[in-house]
C-alpha cells in the first residue's frame, strides 16, 4: 500500500512552478501535449514520516504561478542513556538511516524510522518496518508533468532530481542533492554539495558551487557566468555560443572547453581556470 496525492492545476498553458522538497526523489517532464501541470506525491509507507510529508504538502496557484512544498519528514529526536556496559536509545520519528554499533549490546525502541538500519552490521530494516508500519526505506515520489514553455525553481535540499524535455528555465538550489537535466533555455544553479548534470543550455548559464560539481555538456547561449569556490565546473561551448564568459574561481577549478571565440573573464585565486 502506498500513500499518493495528486494535483492539477487550475489555470493551462505553461506554468511556473515553485517546488520546495528537501528529500527523495523529484522526476520532472515536459510533455508538449499536456494542457495543465499536474504533481503526483507518493510515498511507499502507510504510515511513518514520509508518509505524513505527503499528507501536510501543500499546494497553491496564483495565476500561472504553482507553489508545492512538501514539508520535512518529521524527527522527533532520540535519547541515549548510558548505564555500565548497556545502552537504551529511545527514538521518536527519524528520516534517514541509523547504524548502531556497541560490542556489549544495546536495546532500542523505535517509533517511525525511515530508512536502512543496522546493529553490530546486521540489516534490521525488517525488524524495524515490523514496528513502525512499513516506514523503513519509504522515500518522498513526486512526479510532474509540465506543459511546453514552462519554468521550474526547485529548492531541493539532499534530493535526487530528474527532468525530461526542454523547460525555460530550470532554477535549481541544493544543499547536497544530485540533478541530472536534459535540456534548458535558462540555467541557475546554487549548489553547496553534491552534483548537477545538464546535457544542454541554449540561452544562458549562472552557476554558483561551494563544494560541488557541475558539469554542462553543450552550452550555446550567449551569457554566462560561473562562480567556484572549492567544487569544480565544466562546460563545453558550442561553436554557435556567443557572448562572454565570466569565470570566477577561488579554490576550486573550472574546465571550459570550445570557448575560444567567446570573450572570457577570468579572475581565480588559489584554485585553477582552463579555458581551451
Amino acid at each position: 500500500m502506498t500513500t499518493n496525492r495528486v494535483h492539477t492545476a487550475t489555470s493551462a498553458g505553461p506554468t511556473r512552478l515553485e517546488l520546495v522538497q528537501h528529500s527523495g526523489h523529484i522526476e520532472l517532464r515536459v510533455d508538449p501535449d499536456a494542457t495543465h501541470a499536474t504533481v503526483s506525491i507518493t510515498s511507499t509507507a502507510e504510515s511513518g514520516p514520509t508518509a505524513d510529508a505527503v499528507a501536510k504538502t501543500t499546494f497553491s496557484q496564483l495565476g500561472q504561478n504553482l507553489r508545492v512544498e512538501v514539508p520535512t519528514d518529521a524527527h522527533s529526536g532520540g535519547v541515549v542513556f548510558n548505564s555500565g556496559s548497556s545502552t537504551v536509545m529511545s527514538f521518536g520519528s527519524i528520516s534517514g538511516g541509523i547504524v548502531i554499533g556497541n560490542e556489549n549490546g544495546s536495546s532500542m525502541i523505535f517509533g517511525g524510522v525511515s530508512g536502512p538500519v543496522s546493529v553490530n552490521g546486521v540489516d534490521v530494516t525488517d525488524y524495524v518496518n515490523a514496528q513502525s508500519g512499513g516506514a523503513a526505506n519509504a522515500v518522498v515520489r513526486t512526479c510532474v508533468v509540465l506543459p511546453r514553455g514552462s519554468e521550474a525553481v526547485l529548492d531541493a535540499g539532499r534530493s535526487t532530481i530528474e527532468t525530461q524535455g526542454r523547460l525555460t528555465l530550470l532554477d535549481y538550489s541544493a544543499s547536497s542533492g544530485r540533478l541530472t537535466a536534459q535540456s534548458v533555455a535558462r540555467l541557475d544553479v546554487k549548489l553547496a554539495m553534491g552534483s548537477a548534470d545538464v546535457r544542454e543550455v541554449t540561452e544562458e548559464v549562472r552557476v554558483y558551487v561551494s563544494s560541488g560539481s557541475v558539469d554542462i555538456a553543450s552550452y550555446s547561449g550567449s551569457a554566462a557566468r560561473v562562480s567556484v569556490s572549492s567544487g569544480s565546473v565544466n562546460l563545453h561551448a558550442e561553436p554557435h555560443s556567443t557572448g562572454r564568459l565570466d569565470v570566477s574561481v577561488s579554490s576550486g577549478t573550472a574546465h571550459i572547453t570550445g570557448a575560444g571565440h567567446l570573450q572570457v573573464r577570468q579572475r581565480c585565486s588559489t584554485g585553477s581556470i582552463t579555458v581551451v
